[in-house]
């Protein structure tokens, strides 16, 4: 019998009942924490404003979260591929802010039937990595972006 390896998010879970220190603890820990518990949108807002500044951008709603979903036509425009059904590539939230989020929630109200996959990475991590390891290679990922 073969068991399987809990994903990313399964290994981090915590309820969210009277425990938001407990979520900020993991987060410290660990970088990252899975929050039980935040089923409407009313829950997903309060939770926000307890443990992070919420910055609206332009595809934000009134209330400053971004609800992720099929805007059509829209989400052919360049940078608007996560308002759509097709594959988000890899891209940073905000990075060209001078003072970058440091905190991000991710949501997921109804999960997807095939795929739906998050990657997350930690660009200060990597790229502490890199330049210890591969500074040739991050020199050239930084000519890249700066000449695309």
């Amino acid at each position: 019998m073969t068991t399987r390896s809990l994903t990313l998010f399964e290994a981090h879970v915590t309820p969210l009942v009277g425990r938001t220190s407990a979520v900020m603890e993991l987060l410290r820990a660990r970088g990252v924490a899975t929050v039980e518990g935040l089923d409407t949108r009313a829950k997903v807002l309060a939770f926000a404003q307890q443990v992070m500044t919420l910055v609206p951008h332009p595809d934000s709603d009134p209330d400053a979260l971004t609800t992720i979903r099929d805007r059509g036509a829209a989400s052919r425009r360049p940078g608007l591929a996560g308002l759509g059904t097709g594959e988000l590539l890899a891209h940073t939230e905000r990075s060209s802010l001078p003072r970058p989020p440091r905190l991000m929630l991710l949501v997921c109200q109804q999960p997807a039937a095939t795929g739906g996959d998050v990657l997350l990475t930690d660009g200060r991590a990597l790229h502490a990595l890199l330049m210890e390891r591969a500074p040739r290679a991050l020199e050239v990922m930084a000519t890249l972006v700066r000449n695309s």
